[in-house]
C-alpha cells in the first residue's frame, strides 16, 4: 500500500538576471514503499516565485534512484500567469560524502516554453523536520484502479447454477435462460473492480456454505437482471422507456467542459473553485456567479441530457448511481446507500421530497452555540429562496398512486391512539410532474428540479464554467492556505487529462463520503474529520392487496407521508422500486417469489426512516475509496421495530392481505396482532435489510475544532480559504429529507464567502 507525504522547500532563483525568492509546497504520492529504492513519485503542489509565479498550482514527478545513481531528480511543471508552459528541473545528490546536504539541497534550472531562463536552488529547512516526519498518510489519491479481469469459466458456471436454484418459471415470470445470464454478467461487469472480485468470492462461498446472508448478496444482480428482462416487463405491463425526451441545446451548455476538449495538462484561474455539483456546491456556485465572481465547478460525473434518461433501468443505475447502486457500509446490518455520480449529484437520483429544516433541529443547533441566523425566522431567508427556485409544492393528487389512498385509510384507523397523527401528499420539487415514476433513476422530462435543472444552469448562465468527468485529487495548500485544486480524469478515448485550478477560495462539496476523503488526501488532520456520520436508516415493506392498485410505475414513487405516529424520530414515507429491485428486496425464491412477482399490480410499497445519531465514520481506503462504518445502535433498532409494527398495522388497516417485511427468520405479516408483536420481537440488526439514504455530518459545522471540522462560516478549522459546503457540514441528523437544508446552508455560505472575498 502506498502513502503520501508533504514537503516544503524554499530558496532563490536568478531568472533573466534578476534574483527572485521561491517556495514550493509539495504533496508527494508514493505508490508503494519499493519506490524509495528506485521509482517514480507523483507530485502536486503550489509554487511561489517573487514577481513571476503567485501561488500557482504545479504537478510533476520525483524520480528516485537510491541504488543505481544515488540521486533524487525533480521535475515541476506549471503554467505562468501568461499561460506559458514552465518547468523546473533539479537534482539532489545522495553521495556518501554529502548525504545530509544532498537530501536537503536541490540545484535547479528554470525553463519557460522549452527555453532555459534561469537557475537557482531550493532547500528543505531542517527546522521543519518534525512536521515533515509527521506528515505521511497511508494511501494515495490514485483513483484509476486496475481494470478487473473478466470472470473465469468456473465463475460463470457457478452463477448459472445459482440462478437455476433461486428462480423458477411462474405464470408471468419467465424461466432462467441465457438472457438472464448475459444480463447478470453485464451488471456484474459494471461494478468497480474490488466489488466484482468480492461478488465472485461471495458466490463461491455461498455454493459451498449455503448461507442465508450470502444468498441475499449473491441474488441481488441475478434478481435485477432476470426481472429487468423485457419479456417479463412486457408481461406485467411496464413500459419500455425507449422514447427519450429531446431538448434543445442552450447557450449555457457551452459552459460545460468535458475532458475531451482539454489539453493533457492545463491551468486556469478563478475566484472560487467548487468541487461538486450537488445540493451544496451548485446553489453556492450559482449565488456567487450571480454576484459577479468567477466560479469554476468541477464534477467527477458527466453531464446527462434528457435523452440519457431513457432505456433499460439497469443501464441507468450503472450510469448515474455510484458503484451501480451497490455502495455498502461496514455495519452490523447489511446496509447499502445510493449516491449519485453525475452532474447534479444525488439530487438527480433522489425522490424529490423537499422538507425545510425542522425548527426543533435549528433549536438544537442554537444550543450548540450557532448564531442567530439559525433562528427559524432568520434561516427562512435562505429556505424561501430554495423553495422558489425548486418550485416546492405538495404532490398532485393525480399522481399519488393507489397506495396513497390505502395508506390514508390505514392511518385514520390509528388516529384514536395517535391524535397528533398527520398524513398527506409530500412536498416535492417537481412542478409539472406527470407521474413517470422514475425519480430515483433521473427524471426523463426534467420536471424534477434537481440541481442539473435548477442551480447549475443558473450558475452557467451567470458565467461559471463546469468541468465534468474530472475527479479532484487534492486541494493545493500553501502552508495552511488553500490556493487551488488539481483534477484528473480520462477522456472518451482513455487519454489522461489533468486540470490545475488556481483560486482565491476552494469549496469542497463532494458529499458526506467524498468531502472528508478529499480533505484527508490534502493533508488536513482534525479530530472530528470523518466522524459523526448519520444516515437515516430506513426499512420498507411490500404489501399485497386483494384488488389491483393499477400501475405503480405511473405514479410518484414517494408521493405520500405519515407523521406523528408515536415517536417523532420515525417518519413514514412512500417508495417504489422497479421489479428487479423489488424481487431482490423480497428475500424470497422460486414459487414463493413468483407469488409476488406474478401479481405486481396488486402489490404496494411503503417505508419509514429513523432519525439517528452520528455514530458512523468515513476514512480513506485503497485507491482513495471511502471505507464507511456505521452501527445500528440498540436505540435505533428499537425505533425500527416500532416503525415496522406501526407501518404493518397501517397497511393491514388499509386492506393489505399480507406484508413482506424483509426480516430474516420472520414470515409474512397477515394480522394486526402479529404486526403489533413486531415491536417486541427479538430482531437483531443482521436480520434486517435496511437502506441508508441521507448521509450527513462527517465534516460537521461547530464552534470548536475539537468536535467539528468547519466553523460557523463553513471554513475548515486551522486553514484559510478552504470551505466545506454540503451534507458533510450538516452537524446532525435531521429526521427529514435533507436537500432543502443543504441548499439553504449553501446559500448562507455563499453570502458569507462573498463578504470574505470582497
Amino acid at each position: 500500500m502506498g502513502f503520501t507525504f508533504f514537503e516544503t522547500m524554499s530558496g532563490e532563483f536568478r531568472i533573466d538576471h534578476k534574483p527572485m525568492k521561491a517556495t514550493v509546497w509539495l504533496a508527494c504520492e508514493v505508490p508503494q514503499i519499493e519506490a524509495f529504492n528506485d521509482g517514480v513519485i507523483r507530485l502536486d503542489g503550489v509554487i511561489h516565485i517573487d514577481s513571476w509565479a503567485d501561488d500557482l498550482p504545479l504537478s510533476g514527478e520525483l524520480r528516485i534512484s537510491f541504488l543505481r545513481k544515488k540521486t533524487l531528480e525533480y521535475e515541476l511543471r506549471f503554467d505562468d500567469h501568461e499561460g506559458r508552459k514552465c518547468r523546473i528541473e533539479g537534482r539532489k545528490d545522495l553521495g556518501i560524502t554529502r548525504r545530509l546536504l544532498g537530501m536537503t539541497h536541490l540545484n535547479c534550472e528554470v525553463f519557460c516554453e522549452s527555453s532555459l531562463v534561469g537557475s537557482g536552488y531550493l532547500e528543505f529547512d531542517l527546522r521543519d523536520l518534525m512536521s515533515f516526519l509527521g506528515s505521511p498518510q497511508a494511501g494515495t489519491s490514485a483513483r484509476h484502479l486496475p481494470i478487473a479481469a473478466g470472470p473465469e469459466p468456473e465463475d460463470v458456471e457457478a452463477l448459472r447454477m445459482a440462478m437455476e436454484e433461486l428462480i423458477s418459471a411462474g405464470a408471468k415470470v419467465p424461466a432462467v435462460s441465457e438472457k438472464t445470464l448475459s444480463r447478470t454478467l453485464k451488471l456484474i461487469s459494471q461494478l468497480p473492480p474490488h466489488a466484482q472480485k468480492g461478488y465472485w468470492a461471495a458466490l463461491h462461498a455461498y455454493n459451498a456454505l449455503r448461507s442465508d446472508g450470502l444468498k441475499r448478496v449473491v441474488s441481488l444482480p441475478i434478481m435485477i437482471g432476470h426481472f429487468g428482462r423485457p419479456d417479463y416487463l412486457d408481461a406485467i405491463g411496464v413500459p419500455a422507456y425507449d422514447n427519450p425526451v429531446r431538448e434543445p441545446r442552450e447557450r449555457w451548455h457551452q459552459q460545460l467542459v468535458g475532458p475531451e476538449v482539454l489539453e493533457n495538462e492545463s491551468t486556469i484561474e478563478c475566484d472560487v473553485v467548487v468541487v461538486g455539483t450537488g445540493a451544496g456546491g451548485a446553489p453556492l456556485a450559482a449565488s456567487l456567479a450571480e454576484k459577479g465572481f468567477a466560479v469554476a465547478l468541477v464534477e467527477e460525473g458527466r453531464w446527462a441530457d434528457r435523452a440519457d434518461f431513457s432505456g433499460e433501468l439497469e443501464t441507468r443505475i450503472s450510469k448515474f448511481w455510484r458503484d451501480s447502486g451497490l455502495s455498502t457500509i461496514v455495519s452490523n446490518a447489511p446496509l447499502m446507500v445510493p449516491t449519485g455520480r453525475v452532474v447534479g449529484g444525488t439530487t438527480v437520483i433522489n425522490s424529490g421530497t423537499s422538507f425545510g429544516t425542522p425548527h426543533a433541529v435549528l433549536k438544537e443547533w442554537r444550543e450548540l452555540g450557532f448564531g442567530s441566523d439559525f433562528e427559524p425566522d432568520n434561516f427562512s431567508e435562505w429556505t424561501q429562496k430554495v423553495a422558489r427556485e425548486l418550485g416546492i409544492a405538495p404532490a398532485q393528487d393525480a399522481w399519488l398512486g393507489a397506495i396513497a389512498g390505502r395508506v390514508a385509510v390505514g392511518a385514520e384507523h390509528l388516529r384514536d391512539r395517535f391524535p397528533e397523527l398527520e398524513h398527506g401528499p409530500l412536498p416535492r420539487n417537481a412542478p409539472g410532474c406527470d407521474g413517470q415514476g422514475l425519480c430515483t433513476l433521473g427524471c426523463p422530462t426534467g420536471a424534477k428540479r434537481s440541481t442539473d435543472q435548477s442551480w447549475v444552469p443558473r450558475a452557467l448562465k451567470a458565467g461559471a464554467q463546469c468541468f465534468t468527468g474530472l475527479r479532484v485529487a487534492r486541494v493545493l495548500m500553501r502552508g495552511d492556505k488553500a490556493v487551488g485544486v488539481v483534477a484528473r480524469g480520462l477522456d472518451e478515448f482513455g487519454v489522461h487529462k489533468e486540470l490545475r485550478i488556481k483560486a482565491r477560495a476552494v469549496v469542497i462539496s463532494c458529499g458526506t463520503f467524498g468531502s472528508p476523503i478529499l480533505l484527508q488526501e490534502s493533508g488536513i488532520n482534525l479530530p472530528a474529520l470523518g466522524k459523526n456520520l448519520s444516515v437515516h436508516p430506513a426499512l420498507g415493506v411490500i404489501a399485497e392487496f386483494p384488488h389491483s392498485l393499477g400501475e405503480p410505475w405511473r405514479a410518484i414513487p414517494q408521493s405520500y407521508g405519515v407523521h406523528g405516529v408515536g415517536d417523532s424520530r420515525i417518519r413514514y414515507e412512500g417508495f417504489y422500486v422497479p421489479p428487479g429491485l423489488m424481487a431482490a428486496a423480497l428475500g424470497e425464491y422460486n414459487d414463493a417469489l413468483n407469488s409476488w412477482m406474478d401479481s405486481v399490480n396488486r402489490v404496494g410499497q411503503f417505508g419509514f426512516m429513523v432519525r439517528d445519531r452520528g455514530v458512523g465514520t468515513v476514512r480513506r481506503g485503497p485507491g482513495g475509496r471511502p471505507i464507511v462504518t456505521y452501527k445500528i445502535t440498540p436505540d435505533v433498532l428499537s425505533l425500527m421495530k416500532i416503525g415496522l409494527a406501526n407501518l404493518c398495522e397501517i397497511m393491514l388497516a388499509g386492506g393489505a392481505e399480507r406484508i413482506n417485511i424483509g426480516v430474516r427468520g420472520l414470515g409474512d405479516i397477515a394480522s394486526v396482532d402479529h404486526a403489533r408483536a413486531l415491536s417486541s420481537e427479538g430482531i437483531k440488526p443482521w436480520h434486517l435489510s435496511p437502506m441508508a439514504f441521507h448521509p450527513l455530518g462527517t465534516c460537521a459545522m461547530g464552534v470548536s475544532a475539537k468536535s467539528a471540522v468547519v466553523d460557523l462560516r463553513h471554513q475548515v478549522f486551522g486553514t484559510e480559504g478552504l470551505y466545506v459546503v454540503d451534507g458533510a457540514s450538516v452537524p446532525s441528523s435531521l429526521g427529514v429529507n435533507p436537500q432543502v437544508t443543504i441548499m439553504s446552508m449553501a446559500l448562507r455560505a455563499a453570502d458569507l464567502l462573498a463578504q470574505d472575498l470582497s
